[in-house]
């Protein structure tokens, strides 16, 4: 997930940096609005902490950046928050406002609320969206999300990992799965093998490691969870058996 960090002071700008990376945001730092409104045009951000210091502009005017893109959460740091200034930014559509010298733990909850509800947001308007529970899929992107982070999968990657979904518990074997997606016996090169480790790297960096298992001299398969079914309703397609080889 993406994080624009808009701060005047570069070394309390760097120090929030670090502290956010260890939360798994990839942060983009800017110094100053021309900066940020840049990096906004390139689009891909996911959250937006701004203090009210940076030197080239009015904070208040720069949320109309936020409104056209999809709903970005954006949080204002403040040296001096006062009741009239708090009013102003949430009434210019801030999500929230909180002191300069806020607790780091007390930032990053209300960062993961705001996540929360950007979330629930997304899911109310995109059918492509499935909650799993401790993750979601975003079948439109490709992506797999927990609440702070994001992995995005290939198209070949994604049909693996939608494939052993489907067949939530069941061992589907390297012939099963090459069949169903290659249309062919998988050969001595172990293609299955290899999609299967570049997801299972994808996902072990979410903290997913045990989604998928193997049964040794079997084949692999998901592990069960109470939201798979429900996702592959509305994606069901039948699994070619194993085929003999010639």
């Amino acid at each position: 997930m993406r994080l624009l960090l808009i701060h005047p002071n570069t070394t309390m700008m760097a120090s929030l940096a670090e502290s956010l990376s260890y939360d798994g945001w990839e942060v983009i730092q800017a110094s100053t609005l021309k900066k940020a409104r840049e990096r906004m045009e390139q689009g891909g951000i996911d959250f937006c902490l701004i203090h009210e210091g940076v030197p080239d502009g009015n904070v208040l005017d720069f949320h109309s950046q936020f409104e056209q893109q999809d709903y970005i959460p954006a949080i204002v740091l403040t040296e001096k928050p006062s009741v009239r200034q708090t009013v102003l930014f949430l009434e210019y559509g801030y999500d929230d406002v909180v002191p300069g010298d806020v607790d780091f733990m007390e930032l990053k909850a209300r960062m993961r609320a705001r996540m929360r509800q950007r979330l629930q947001k997304a899911e109310s308007t995109n059918p492509f969206i499935y909650d799993m529970g401790a993750f979601k899929f975003d079948l439109m992107r490709r992506l797999v999300q927990t609440e702070t982070q994001s992995a995005q999968f290939t198209c070949k990657e994604f049909e693996v990992l939608l494939l052993l979904v489907q067949e939530t518990g069941r061992v589907l074997d390297r012939d099963t799965i090459s069949l169903a997606l290659w249309q062919e016996p998988d050969t001595k090169d172990r293609t299955v093998d290899v999609y299967i480790r570049r997801i299972r790297d994808k996902l072990s960096a979410l903290g997913l490691d045990e989604l998928i298992e193997t049964k040794w001299g079997a084949g692999y398969y998901f592990r069960p969870v109470d939201q798979a079914r429900e996702l592959w309703e509305t994606l069901k397609a039948p699994v070619k058996p194993k085929r003999e080889r010639p």
